[in-house]
């Protein structure tokens, strides 16, 4: 048994070395995971088909073809969720159902009968589905996984996370073997200077929860601690560039807090913090959620129209961190879908018809661009980065759309990718 946890932690703790690429990461910890599936299998002649050991459960497996993909079918079924990480790909697939659209489903909420891959609430079913080919095959990862979020904060980590109305029962779990396997990430509350340097940032709050803090997440002990310098307020977002020592946190919508409408900025690894107010609207609404960056001293958010039913082509940007804000110069005949920054700096505008424009002076002013390729005339969604690469969606998801989805490794060249 001691074997067993042995290989398990060299599996899911040890940080690739540097210069090791995403894909080279994952081949390592599949062979090391077939040695000790093989181990599993041998082991399970006596102690049967689970074994758990220090907080580690290693359930049987053994090597053998990956079953074919069997996907949810039925107009209720949506991806739920993505992450990509080079060429590995993933998504949960949600197939939510009501006593009107399936007779199986009883007023309660929950299937009758036949259910295989389980049951959330409501009649819905959740798929972790992934691709190691970018998306040419697809294999089931998990049945039934019960996350809310999937994320690749590091190369070779996927993170699943679950979110609950009570604070305390958040939830985050870590994978390196593209989501076979998982282990919890445990809330500890040592506080550290920074984030680990294979680590990254996260927070176990949701809107309306009042706030949490920032966490820095070590992958290696599979560890969240807070950071000893925090924002002045309760956080319920925050991402991490590591690659920049950047990380950006913001407070919830609740009307009746004093902390609505902030985020604060570090770009010294949480060690201190710059803490600002979200725009407003030209009708002086307040917004919410963290600003578009990657230097953390320009700042890009996308306002609303006064009606909230889409963009009215205003974009709010700040020169100095979120001191002062100015209004992006955005053509008047753009006809914004949504828009997005490369790592670069550079401010797309994705319009209607396949049109695009380009700011290379930070929103001073924009041309028309024709460097973007691969999406359709009607793209629009959420595009969001990670440093496995873009991705963008459709919102809401359209199920006679298919299983589909766009990424990007550049945010310039999108491909259409199917799932099944």
């Amino acid at each position: 048994m001691t074997e067993l946890r042995e290989l398990f932690e060299e599996l899911a703790a040890a940080p690739p070395p540097t210069g090791l690429t995403a894909d080279s990461v994952y081949a390592a910890g599949r062979r090391r995971r077939r040695v000790t599936a093989m181990t599993r299998v041998a082991a399970a002649v006596v102690a049967g088909v689970l074994l758990a050991s220090g907080g580690y459960a290693i359930a049987q497996h053994q090597v053998r073809p990956a079953p074919a993909l069997d996907l949810p079918g039925g107009p209720d079924t949506v991806i739920h969720t993505l992450a990509v990480d080079g060429n590995h790909l993933y998504a949960t697939l949600r197939d939510c159902r009501t006593p009107d659209s399936d007779p199986s489903i009883t007023p309660t909420g929950e299937p009758s009968s036949g259910a295989s891959h389980g049951t959330l609430p409501l009649g819905c079913h959740d798929w972790l589905v992934g691709s190691d080919d970018g998306g040419r095959t697809w294999t089931e990862r998990s049945a039934s996984p019960d996350l809310d979020v999937l994320s690749t904060p590091r190369r070779g980590k996927l993170v699943g996370s679950r979110v609950a109305a009570d604070l305390r029962s958040n939830t985050e779990k870590i994978s390196t073997d593209g989501g076979r396997s998982w282990r919890p990430i445990t809330r500890t509350d040592t506080p550290i200077a920074e984030p680990p340097a294979n680590g990254w940032v996260t927070t176990l709050a949701l809107q309306g929860s009042g706030g949490d803090k920032v966490l820095g997440v070590d992958p290696t002990t599979g560890r969240a601690a807070p950071l000893a310098n925090q924002p002045p307020f309760g956080v319920v977002e925050v991402w991490s560039d590591p690659s920049r020592t950047l990380i950006v946190a913001a407070s919830g919508i609740s009307p009746t807090s004093a902390d609505r409408g902030q985020f604060a900025i570090s770009r010294d690894n949480g060690r201190t913090w710059s803490t600002r107010q979200v725009p407003q609207t030209a009708a002086g609404t307040r917004l919410f959620g963290t600003p578009e960056t990657v230097d953390g001293v320009n700042l890009y958010y996308a306002l609303p129209s006064s009606n909230f039913a889409g963009w009215s082509n205003e974009v709010a940007v700040s020169h100095d961190g979120g001191a002062t804000w100015v209004r992006a110069a955005i053509p008047a005949e753009a006809k914004i879908r949504t828009a997005y920054l490369t790592r670069d700096g550079a401010h797309i505008l994705i319009g209607e018809g396949q049109t695009y424009w380009i700011s290379r002076d930070q929103g001073a002013h924009y041309e028309t661009f024709t460097g973007v390729s691969g999406l359709q005339a009607d793209a629009d969604g959420h595009v969001g980065w990670s440093p496995g690469g873009y991705v963008l969606e459709d919102t809401p998801p359209d199920p006679s759309r298919g299983f589909a989805y766009y990424r990007s490794a550049d945010g310039l060249t999108w491909k259409r990718i199917t799932i099944g």
